[in-house]
């Protein structure tokens, strides 16, 4: 997208640049009582090249914002819709998931086939949800946030990062994992997707992001369970978990994820699990926690492409 286009009611809608900062932060600011996570990726996201970080303007001022990323093969994510305070009631929000969803029709339409796009809601924002089911999204998973403190124990010594030579067995984890198929292949961390096809599992290993974990034998050639760690936030020190699988062994796992994070130099571990009863049974045995008052999330998706409607 290079050029502005114009909207309902004569709002445009146009590529986000740095003079933009100081009206975006002003209602990141405003949205999640200041805790949004938009203040941080701002600059990274206006400099995307797969992706398209889009702002709308009414009445010659920035007014809304939202991102349309690119997750891997035929797969996209809508996220970062934010309205201004002060301009909403007048349909905005919808005007921006509507134009996400266009844009990355024609973006993959551009590219042949179709494609699929997710996105990631509080359940409590009802406005949202209700939006985007009416532009074609359906649910397909819930997950709640778990949390834990990190701990130096031994069991950090069965996980050791993965290297090139260990994409095809990583890939076949994946494949095989009931979790993933779940949530149509994306698990998600905050409401930033991370998309688990070979080309997302290649650029994790090349970026030491994917750990394997032996700790059923305790054998390092062995694979058991999968580990994806994002970053750890600067101030809180918390590690963020964007993928934790082993079958059958999620306690073990999620124990040992704990001595992980201490040795990485993070203080908290979080991870955003899927709301399946067992699954969060049994992060609670591994001594992680829910926080108190939380909303769970709710994953959704709609197909993308040509002579997809809006």
């Amino acid at each position: 997208m290079s050029d502005p286009q114009v909207g309902a009611e004569g709002v445009v809608m146009r590529p986000a640049r740095r003079g933009d900062l100081a009206a975006i932060e002003s209602i990141a600011s405003r949205t999640w009582n200041g805790r949004d996570y938009l203040i941080d990726v701002v600059d990274a996201w206006i400099d995307d090249p797969t992706g398209e970080f889009v702002v709308a303007e009414v009445d010659g001022k920035v007014a809304g914002t939202v991102k349309v990323s690119r997750l891997g093969q035929a797969r996209w994510w809508l996220e970062a819709c934010r309205v201004d305070p002060d301009a909403r009631e007048r349909g905005l929000g919808r005007e921006l998931m509507r134009f996400a969803v266009v844009r990355a029709g024609e973006l993959q339409t551009s590219e042949g086939g179709t494609g699929v796009m997710g996105a990631v809601v509080d359940e409590s924002n009802v406005p949202s949800l209700r939006i985007l089911t009416s532009i074609g999204f359906v649910e397909l998973v819930r997950f709640t946030r778990c949390v834990a403190a990190c701990e130096s124990t031994s069991g950090v010594s069965d996980f050791h990062v993965l290297d090139a030579v260990d994409v095809d067995r990583a890939v076949e984890f994946v494949d095989h994992s009931e979790l993933v198929a779940v949530a149509a292949g994306t698990q998600s961390h905050r409401p930033v997707g991370v998309t688990l096809d070979r080309q997302s599992v290649s650029a994790l290993i090349d970026a030491r992001r994917l750990y394997g974990w032996s700790g059923v034998r305790h054998e390092p050639q062995r694979l058991d369970g999968l580990l994806a760690v994002g970053d750890i936030s600067t101030g809180a020190r918390s590690l963020s978990i964007t993928y934790l699988d082993a079958p059958g062994e999620l306690v073990s796992i999620a124990s040992g994820t704990r001595s992980l994070g201490a040795a990485l130099g993070a203080t908290t571990v979080e991870h955003l699990l899927q709301a399946d009863p067992a699954r969060v049974a049994s992060m609670l045995r591994a001594r992680w926690r829910r926080p108190a008052g939380l909303n769970l999330s709710v994953m959704v998706a709609r197909e993308i492409g040509a002579e997809q409607a809006v």
